[in-house]
């Protein structure tokens, strides 16, 4: 099987040479090519999170997302041992169809984020994807349980329950709040989120001929 090596680069993504580029006065809404931005280097973690989180008529997200913005740390593992797990895991199964895909990424990322937490759900990885039955859920904490359900319901599918779980976590469980942020990116944007940088290069001219 031939393996992809292609990667954006920041000419390829270039806003004035976009057919959905409107100018200054009046920008997208919404760009159809975040994902190859993000890959390309010209999008960074404030950015994509406020396209992820934008505001809405009934409910603003900003107060949970700008301190997430304000504190991070230039990449979406917060700790060294958790990239540790994730890729460990990564290292362990053959992936494929579900287990390839952005939702499936985003679970595994919060299941490896917390040691407990993974050693909980070490068993759950199988060939059709995560069994969240198999987990053992008796004594983990509040922060643990947050993480897991937010797993769950981002594989699921069920996006609206990611929110609500957002909504009604303790204000003081940041770091809880960042990882399904964080999460949340991978769902929309790939496995190319997990190489989100703090800052953004700037495109100034289109690529030369």
């Amino acid at each position: 099987m031939r393996v992809q090596t292609f990667r954006y680069q920041p000419g390829d993504v270039y806003c004035k040479l976009c057919t959905e580029y409107r100018g200054k006065r009046n920008p997208c809404l919404t760009c159809p090519w975040l994902r190859e931005r993000m890959e390309a280097g010209v999008m960074n973690y404030g950015k994509a999170v406020r396209e992820t989180f934008p505001p809405g008529p009934y409910w603003n997200w900003e107060y949970l997302t700008q301190p997430v913005i304000e504190s991070f740390p230039g990449t979406l593992f917060m700790r060294e041992s958790h990239r540790k797990r994730m890729e460990w895991i990564k290292s362990h199964e053959d992936f494929r169809s579900q287990r390839t895909s952005p939702a499936y990424f985003a679970a595994l990322y919060l299941l490896t984020s917390v040691k407990e937490l993974h050693n909980r759900c070490v068993h759950c990885f199988c060939r059709d994807g995560i069994l969240f039955q198999r987990a053992a859920l008796r004594g983990l904490s509040p922060h643990e349980e947050a993480l897991f359900y937010a797993a769950k319901y981002i594989f699921k599918g069920q996006k609206l329950i990611v929110l609500h779980i957002l909504r009604t976590l303790d204000a003081e469980d940041t770091e809880a709040v960042a990882l399904i942020v964080n999460a949340m990116l991978i769902l929309r944007y790939g496995a190319a989120a997990l190489e989100i940088q703090g800052t953004a290069k700037r495109i100034d001219a289109p690529p030369s001929a």
